[in-house]
């Protein structure tokens, strides 16, 4: 009886022990299970914010250019020599000319701003940039590339800064004008929908794969747009750049100062208004002006006889009770020559 006694003991304390190591076996089961599901969780996040990380890295170099560098695949890949400058004066959300400073200091633009000194009338006397337009070669028919390549680099932001701020793309047959690279036409591309992206898709599926994007390597090869596809391409292109409107609100600190272009007028200030700074923007013809090739230029000029009242709205005056007078007054001997002719 002692015995049977004994074993009982001994099996029931086996029990014990085995209920207990399986307990602590469950939890460590669960622990690592939980450890486990911690780690995925983890690799996911990480997975999810390396992902989100490469995506933002392409967006940015999509803007400033392959790996920060201001490059552009197919068209220019800056030596380790040069420093892409990118420019804190631009106004638009894009970047077409681009500086980069060499070893010597001094700079070169990309594209070549060849006869774009004439074009956007830095070449005119009353223009800030004129003594440095007229150094660096950009007032020459004949470009001098030694002198036009090696420009002093604030300079070189400050003509890339008027560029930026005349910029407007247009059509020209099936010419897109100016020149413009095969990555802000794939972006322009991307934003189209409907029967516009039908219409191009040929087009842009050419130009998207002229490159391959892993090796870098381009087909030495110009697809060429149709006058239509030229057509829908063009308000894309101006669009991704923010490329605004005449008459579109504008800010000094974006455009800085064109005081020296924008028009000025005395006004009539309806009662109740205020006289207040609102900018636009402007575009003026430069006087006097014999040269055919310069076109009109934008700005970012204060808007005439722009007043709001006390609620900041915008004060509508409506100038014709002033300008019935002023005609009247005008007329009156007219008027008093014909009342005499006329026979009774």
């Amino acid at each position: 009886k002692s015995s049977s006694v004994s074993t009982l003991t001994i099996l029931s304390a086996n029990k014990l022990f085995c209920y207990y190591v399986r307990s602590i076996v469950r939890e460590r089961e669960r622990d690592i299970n939980n450890c486990f599901d911690g780690f995925k969780i983890s690799i996911i996040t990480m997975l999810l914010i390396s992902t989100l990380l490469h995506i933002a890295n392409i967006e940015n170099a999509r803007a400033l250019g392959e790996g920060n560098n201001g490059g552009r695949p197919g068209y220019h890949m800056p030596s380790q020599t040069t420093t892409y400058l990118p420019n804190p004066m631009n106004p638009l959300q894009r970047e077409l000319w681009r500086v980069f400073k060499k070893e010597d200091g001094t700079a070169f633009i990309i594209p070549r701003p060849d006869g774009l000194g004439l074009e956007y009338g830095m070449c005119q006397v009353t223009n800030p940039l004129f003594k440095e337009a007229e150094q660096y070669g950009f007032c020459d028919r004949t470009v001098d590339h030694d002198i036009i390549n090696s420009i002093d680099p604030d300079v070189a932001l400050e003509f890339t800064a008027v560029f930026h701020q005349n910029l407007m793309f247009v059509a020209n047959g099936n010419e897109i004008i100016p020149w413009v690279p095969d990555e802000d036409i794939l972006v322009a591309c991307d934003t189209l929908e409907g029967d516009s992206k039908v219409a191009t898709e040929s087009y842009c599926t050419n130009v998207r794969g002229r490159c391959d994007e892993k090796s870098g390597v381009c087909l030495e090869i110009t697809f060429i747009p149709s006058e239509e596809e030229v057509g829908i391409l063009i308000p894309a292109l101006n669009k991704i750049y923010g490329i605004p409107e005449l008459g579109e609100e504008c800010s000094l600190d974006a455009w800085g100062s064109t005081n020296y272009v924008c028009p000025v007028a005395s006004c009539y200030i309806p009662e109740g208004c205020t006289y207040t700074s609102h900018y636009i923007i402007s575009q003026y013809n430069l006087e006097n002006s014999e040269d055919r090739t310069v076109r009109p230029l934008r700005t970012c000029c204060q808007e005439l006889c722009y007043s709001v009242d006390k609620n900041g709205e915008q004060c509508v005056y409506s100038g014709s009770r002033q300008f019935a007078w002023s005609f009247l007054i005008q007329m009156a001997p007219f008027f008093s020559m014909l009342f005499f002719l006329v026979p009774y």
